[in-house]
C-alpha cells in the first residue's frame, strides 16, 4: 500500500532497503512519510534552494549483473550524463564498437530508411572519416548503385580504391535532414558524444551560411565545415583525445569562411529587400527583353536575358532556394536562371551584370 504512495526512489535512503522498511511499524512509516511530505514541500518552496551550491551525488554500488542491449539491461546503463568536465572522463570512451549491429531501432525517431546500413557500419568505429553526403537521405539505396574508382594519394603514392557513388545534398531541407539524421545515428552508438548538437547549433547560428551568394554555394559550406570537424574527430580519437568543443567548431567553420572569401561574422537580422515597387528596366546593348511569361512575377513586365537565359529574380532579392546551375540555378520545370546583377547603371548606360545580387550592388 505504501509502495504506491511513496515509491522506493522518493523515500530517505535509510528507508529504501525492503527488509528493513517491512519491520517497521505501520505507524512509525506513516509518521516518517508525513514527515517527509512536508519537508518535501518546505524544499520545494524555498526559492534561494536553486542558488545553492550543488552537492556531488554519493557514490553508487551495483551488482553484477548481465546486460545484452535488449530486454536485459543493466540499472548502471540509465544513469545520467556524467556530470564532469568531459576532459576528464571522455578518454575512456572506446575507439570502436567491437560488436557492430547495424538494425537500430530507428523508427521511433522516424529516422528508419534514412540513413544507408553502409554508413552506419562504418560509425562503429569513431577513427573513421567520414563525409556529408553518406548521412543524405537520397543514398538510402545506394548500395544498389553502380560502384565508381576512387583515387587517393597517401604517403606511399597514388592509389585506387573502389566506393559508392553517393549523392550530395542540393537543398537546404535536405542539409538539415542529413544533419539530424548524423546526431541520431550518433545518440545510438556514442550517447556521449556532443558532436551533432554542436554542429547543429552552431549551423542554425550562422543561419546556414546565409553569407554565400548562391544556395550551391550554402550547401558546399556546410559540407565543408562538417567534413573538416568529422576529419578532427576522427584523428583524436585515434589519439584517445576530447572531441571538438563549441568553440573549437566555430573557430573552424570561420577558417571555411575566411577561406572561401566570405565574412565569419555572425549575421544579424533580416536579409534586406528590394522595395516593393514596380522596377523600370532600360535597354542596353548586352541585353534582350522579352514579354513575362506570368510564372511567379505579375508585378513584373519585362526581364532581362544574359545569354539568352534569364536572370534570376529571387538571386537579386537574396531569397533562392532552387537547385544551383552552371550559370546560376533551375526552377522545377529545369529551366536555367542566370545569377547576375540586373541593377541599371545610368553612368554607364547598361546593367551591372556582376556576380553579387542586386541587394549588394
Amino acid at each position: 500500500m505504501l509502495h504506491s504512495v511513496w515509491p522506493v526512489e522518493k523515500r530517505p535512503a535509510g528507508l529504501q532497503n525492503k527488509s528493513k522498511f517491512n519491520s517497521m511499524p505501520m505507524e512509525q512509516l506513516l509518521s516518517i512519510a508525513k514527515f517527509d511530505q512536508d519537508n518535501m514541500k518546505s524544499v520545494e518552496s524555498d526559492l534561494s534552494a536553486s542558488y545553492s551550491r550543488d552537492k556531488k551525488p554519493r557514490s553508487k554500488k551495483f551488482k553484477a549483473d548481465k546486460d545484452n542491449g535488449f530486454k536485459k539491461l543493466h540499472p548502471a546503463r540509465f544513469e545520467r550524463y556524467p556530470l564532469g568536465d568531459i576532459k576528464s572522463w571522455f578518454k575512456k570512451v572506446p575507439r570502436i564498437r567491437s560488436h557492430q549491429f547495424k538494425s537500430l531501432p530507428l523508427q521511433f525517431s522516424g529516422t528508419h530508411n534514412k540513413v544507408t546500413l553502409k554508413t552506419i557500419q562504418a560509425m562503429h568505429d569513431r577513427t573513421k572519416i567520414l563525409t556529408f553526403r553518406m548521412f543524405h537521405s537520397g543514398n538510402i539505396n545506394v548500395g544498389s548503385k553502380p560502384i565508381q574508382k576512387v583515387e587517393k594519394r597517401d604517403d606511399n603514392g597514388v592509389y585506387s580504391s573502389l566506393d559508392y557513388c553517393w549523392e550530395s545534398p542540393s537543398s537546404l531541407s535536405q542539409v538539415s535532414d542529413a544533419l539530424l539524421n548524423y546526431s541520431v545515428i550518433l545518440l545510438h552508438l556514442w550517447p556521449y558524444d556532443q558532436t551533432g548538437l554542436i554542429l547543429q547549433r552552431l549551423i542554425n547560428k550562422y543561419n546556414y551560411f546565409s553569407c554565400a551568394a548562391t544556395l550551391t554555394e550554402r550547401v558546399n559550406l556546410v559540407a565543408t565545415f562538417f567534413n573538416t570537424v568529422l576529419r578532427e574527430n576522427a584523428a583524436r580519437a585515434g589519439r584517445k583525445e576530447v572531441i571538438m568543443s563549441f568553440q573549437e567548431q566555430e573557430d573552424a567553420l570561420k577558417n571555411v569562411l575566411t577561406a572561401a572569401g566570405l565574412s565569419n561574422t555572425v549575421p544579424t537580422g533580416r536579409i534586406p529587400r528590394v522595395e516593393n515597387v514596380k522596377p523600370r528596366f532600360k535597354p542596353a546593348p548586352s541585353s534582350t527583353f522579352v514579354p513575362n511569361s506570368g510564372a511567379g512575377l505579375a508585378n513584373r513586365n519585362k526581364i532581362v536575358l544574359v545569354g539568352g537565359k534569364p536572370i534570376c529574380f529571387n538571386f537579386n532579392n537574396g531569397s533562392c532556394r532552387n537547385p544551383g546551375s552552371p550559370v546560376g540555378c533551375k526552377d522545377a520545370r529545369n529551366k536555367d536562371f542566370v545569377h547576375q546583377c540586373n541593377k541599371w547603371d545610368a553612368t554607364k548606360n547598361a546593367y551591372c551584370l556582376a556576380r553579387h545580387p542586386r541587394i549588394k550592388h
